[in-house]
């Protein structure tokens, strides 16, 4: 399985070689590639380009650290999704039409992909009454004059 926006796993049959597993186990400690190429380069930048483009290659080889970091992605957009939420509710509120299209999509209200057509014609019906009996000829009744107050 690959992440959006992550790199895609190169399909290598060989295993990870000694220094890409020492890279990618110092990637597990939470170093990033930069750190590593200031560590390992020794001052020289043309060997800290050399050595962070081994990282990249390192990271693109292992799949186990791309479904790690995309699982850490995921967590991170899952923990902070009440407060975009939040955000986009406060935009949309203060009249950005793109963000209360996107609350009306998201919430299901509304869809640009289904087509809506709405004739204005309301049809209702209720089957489980029984129709009223029809009433045929008024014989005594009393009118009462209301008295507005």
């Amino acid at each position: 399985m690959t992440m959006a926006y992550l790199p895609v796993p190169v399909r290598d049959t060989d295993p990870l070689t000694t220094r890409e597993q020492k890279i990618i186990d110092l990637l597990f400690k939470g170093w990033t590639p930069a750190q590593i190429a200031r560590r390992l380069s020794g001052g020289d930048l043309k060997r800290r380009k050399s050595v962070a483009a081994q990282c990249y290659l390192a990271i693109a080889r292992c799949e186990e650290f791309q479904l790690y970091q995309g699982a850490v992605a995921k967590g991170i957009m899952i923990w902070n999704l009440p407060e975009v939420a939040e955000a986009l509710c406060r935009r949309g509120r203060k009249g950005n039409v793109m963000a209360a299209k996107l609350l009306y999509e998201a919430t299901g209200f509304y869809s640009p992909k289904m087509q809506h057509d709405h004739t204005g014609e309301i049809r209702i019906t209720v089957a489980t009454m029984p129709r009223p009996e029809e009433v045929e000829d008024i014989t005594d009744a009393t009118v009462v004059e209301e008295h507005v107050a």
